[in-house]
């Protein structure tokens, strides 16, 4: 069995300059300096009543993140300001009372903009995390501390989880092994045979 080795250097960040990106109140609280020259009024958007995601519990816990980290990218809506991609962070905005959020409008035929929507929901299914990654990025940068946990939407059931799948990974794997010999002889031989290549032997008679 192969071990991955994994090293991630983590930047030494310059103390003397602290960046401001984003306030949390204001017309355009949560939104970074950058991305508000994308922004509309919350108003002049709206969800798609045909959107197939049940995400209002999520929607809860997303505000939480954005409160957090901030509102980071554009929803996307098309022509008519319809949303295709966003539609649990925009519930989030409403939740925390933004009046501003950052979009970005493309057109779309209506048969294109469902399956875009729906394409977008489902990219999330095709991926997973890499544990042993995600180890040493706790690890790098103290994820497992209580503030930088709920910033990274890092739970305590997660964080047990991949403890749990750590320690089974050092764990020893034990497998057994039975084969019938037809004499003594051929139980010798190949006793012999195993043991001098490591494996662990033992002989019961039937």
């Amino acid at each position: 069995m192969s071990i991955k080795k994994i090293k991630i250097v983590k930047k030494e960040q310059d103390t003397d300059v602290k960046v401001k990106t984003f306030s949390k109140t204001g017309d355009y609280a949560f939104i970074p300096e950058k991305l508000k020259k994308f922004c509309v009024p919350m108003f002049s958007i709206k969800l798609d009543p045909s959107n197939p995601r049940k995400n209002d519990e999520a929607a809860k816990e997303v505000a939480k993140l954005i409160q957090k980290n901030g509102f980071r990218k554009p929803i996307v809506v098309d022509q008519n300001r319809i949303i295709r991609a966003g539609n649990t962070v925009y519930k989030s905005a409403r939740i925390l009372g933004m009046k501003f959020i950052p979009i970005a409008e493309s057109d779309f035929e209506e048969t294109e903009a469902i399956t875009y929507e729906i394409s977008d929901n489902k990219a999330n299914d095709y991926s997973d995390w890499d544990d042993d990654i995600l180890r040493v990025l706790i690890k790098n940068y103290s994820l497992d501390s209580k503030e930088n946990a709920s910033a990274s939407g890092l739970t305590d059931k997660c964080l047990n989880k991949l403890l749990i799948i750590k320690k089974e990974q050092q764990a020893k794997h034990i497998m057994e092994l039975a084969v019938t010999c037809e004499n003594e002889e051929m139980v010798q031989t190949l006793f012999n045979e195993l043991t001098n290549r490591g494996y662990v032997c033992r002989v019961i008679s039937l």
